[in-house]
């Protein structure tokens, strides 16, 4: 079982915006319980997602202190591509993040990150 989506392909400008090619494995672990005969990636898991990608491809690094203007549109479903979309505000500590595909939205925000010691 994994925890991770599938990072199918990332373009990275500067080291402040992300576009990156996910799709949701079947085997997701986080499926388990969530719900039965019809699993769906949790909100509380595209959060974790946004937070360790947007380390891994544009340096936001720190935990979560705040959430701003957070949507949850659409269920993300198993084997389901879709594009993240990242941007990191170093100035205000921001990363804003969207999960999309096909013109739908499944889930967007910010996550405030505490600044580094």
């Amino acid at each position: 079982m994994t925890i991770e989506p599938i990072v199918a392909a990332a373009r990275v400008d500067g080291g402040v915006r992300a576009e990156l090619d996910l799709v949701v494995p079947a085997d997701l672990a986080y499926f388990d319980g969530h719900f039965p005969g019809a699993p769906v990636v949790a909100g509380v898991v595209q959060l974790k997602w946004a937070l360790e990608l947007g380390a891994r491809y544009v340096g936001a690094r720190g935990a979560c202190v705040r959430l701003e203007a957070l949507k949850f549109q659409q269920v993300m479903v198993p084997e389901l591509a879709l594009k993240l979309t990242l941007r990191w505000s170093a100035l205000d500590r921001k990363l804003h993040f969207a999960f999309e595909a096909e013109g739908q939205r499944f889930g967007s925000g910010r996550l405030v990150l505490e600044a580094a010691p």
